[in-house]
C-alpha cells in the first residue's frame, strides 16, 4: 500500500513539475527481472508465476518511475 501512495505521490510531484525524471538509457532485461524478484512469492502464494520473455531491448527512461509503473501493473495483475 506505501509503494502505492508512494508512487502517487511522485506523479503529483511530477505533474507540479517539481520533480524532474533522471532519464537514462535502461536495459529493460534488468529491470523486468527485478519486477519478477519482486513478485514471484505473491504469485506463487496464490497458485500463479511471474515470468518474462527475454529481451535485448534498451529504453530511455527514469529507472525508478519505469519500474514502478511496471510493478504496479503485475501487482494489479496478481
Amino acid at each position: 500500500m506505501s509503494e502505492l501512495l508512494d508512487s502517487l505521490l511522485d506523479i503529483s510531484r511530477l505533474d507540479l513539475a517539481t520533480l524532474d525524471p533522471d532519464i537514462q538509457p535502461l536495459e529493460l532485461r534488468r529491470l523486468l527481472a527485478q519486477v519478477v524478484a519482486t513478485h514471484s512469492q505473491t504469485a506463487l502464494t496464490k497458485q500463479l508465476r511471474v515470468r518474462v520473455v527475454p529481451t535485448t531491448l534498451w529504453v530511455a527512461s527514469d529507472a525508478r518511475y519505469l519500474q514502478r509503473i511496471i510493478s504496479n501493473f503485475v501487482a494489479n495483475a496478481i
